[in-house]
């Protein structure tokens, strides 16, 4: 639970996104709920995805998000708020410069 924050900063880890992304999608989709929940507003400072953008297989995880997803943070975080949360969370996503889906890290 979230108690007494006025803003919840997640920066993302690109290593936890392609080592753990059995957890890493929950833990971040887990503090976005407990944000909603406690009021509290939310900023993800957007990260490149190290595997690249514009990858996207199967299986799915979870609901929709498959585990090659192909997603920043900031897009998973703005993919959750709206279809899991129908909007209900104050969400900023603090966008890169200059990254585009074909790069690779």
């Amino acid at each position: 639970m979230i108690y007494s924050v006025g803003i919840f900063i997640f920066t993302g880890c690109n290593r936890s996104q392609v080592l753990k992304p059995d957890t890493y999608i929950p833990t971040l989709k887990h503090a976005i709920e407990s944000a909603c929940e406690n009021g509290t507003d939310f900023m993800v400072l957007d990260r490149p995805n190290p595997i690249r953008g514009d990858i996207i297989q199967a299986p799915h995880f979870g609901k929709r998000i498959r585990v090659v997803y192909g997603l920043t943070p900031g897009e998973i975080a703005l993919y959750i708020n709206r279809y899991y949360l129908d909007g209900k969370l104050n969400l900023t996503v603090v966008p890169m410069k200059g990254w585009k889906k074909k790069h690779v890290l």
